[in-house]
């Protein structure tokens, strides 16, 4: 008998929304054709995507759209699993993804690699790694 899966548990654009500090208030939710989970802020305009924990590993994957493909984006807002989110600068992706000859899948987005390590939160492609624990807010649960 096969057994039914599991949904994996993921923060929900509500829910991350909610984690946001202040600076990104009010906060007017967008609709775009690329992806249609992004908002607008004061601090600018963001998509927002989520990932599940992925073999008990503390590791976790998102594809993020570089800049050349959609400019308006200033922030990448990834929730890991229901942990907390990560509020990272779309420039910080782009440096990490060019200068680690990061690959793009087929869409023309990048496939961002996330890990914990400790206390530590790191983007990384093969050898290459960014501690961006700084940009980690956990959830209140």
């Amino acid at each position: 008998m096969n057994m039914p899966k599991l949904k994996a548990l993921k923060l929900t654009f509500e829910q991350a929304l909610s984690l946001l500090p202040k600076e990104f208030q009010p906060l007017e939710r967008a609709s775009y054709h690329r992806h249609k989970l992004r908002a607008n802020s004061p601090m600018g305009k963001f998509a927002f995507s989520a990932s599940k924990e992925y073999n008990e590993a503390k590791i976790w994957w998102t594809s993020v759209f570089p800049p050349e493909i959609d400019p308006e984006i200033s922030f990448w807002i990834i929730a890991l699993d229901i942990r907390g989110i990560l509020v990272l600068p779309i420039d910080l992706i782009e440096c990490f993804c060019k200068k680690n000859n990061v690959p793009k899948l087929s869409s023309g987005k990048w496939s961002i690699h996330l890990k914990m390590e400790g206390q530590k939160i790191l983007m990384y492609y093969t050898d290459s790694f960014v501690d961006i624990s700084q940009y980690f807010i956990p959830s209140l649960s």
